[in-house]
């Protein structure tokens, strides 16, 4: 007769996978007061970037069918923006990625990118802020 209270090999093997990620878990503060250079303290962490995004469809002109980028200031005071381009449709011959020089944007005013395709991922970043990944619509 076969006993009813012995875990199944299936039940033994989630509860040891159960223990393991809860013993991981256990030793994560010890790590993080060793200092560990791998964790990243929410105090260090930089301000977002003070801009807003939006997305414009060309209608006509040789662009047809592309977006333009438009990316304004909020902020008080003038900042230095660069732009990376990782294109969602490329040609053999071109790069996949590309990038566009810093810019400087004064407060209230745009900075347009042109020439992006739907899908094409855009990183903006600037000295002293987090970078922002927007994604043509």
């Amino acid at each position: 007769m076969k006993n009813q209270n012995q875990p199944t090999p299936r039940k033994r093997i989630a509860s040891l996978a159960t223990v393991s990620v809860f013993g991981a878990l256990m030793f994560l503060p010890l790590a993080q007061a060793a200092g560990s250079s791998t964790f990243v303290k929410l105090a260090d962490k930089a301000a977002p970037l003070p801009v807003a995004t939006s997305f414009k469809k060309v209608s006509s002109g040789e662009d047809r069918g592309q977006s333009v980028l438009s990316v304004k200031n909020t902020s008080h005071a003038a900042i230095k923006v660069a732009a990376a381009i990782v294109e969602s449709v490329t040609f053999h011959a071109n790069p996949k990625n590309r990038t566009v020089p810093e810019h400087q944007i004064e407060p209230g005013k745009d900075w347009k990118i042109e020439g992006l395709a739907r899908g094409d991922k855009v990183t903006l970043t600037a000295v002293g802020f987090e970078p922002l990944e927007v994604t043509v619509p």
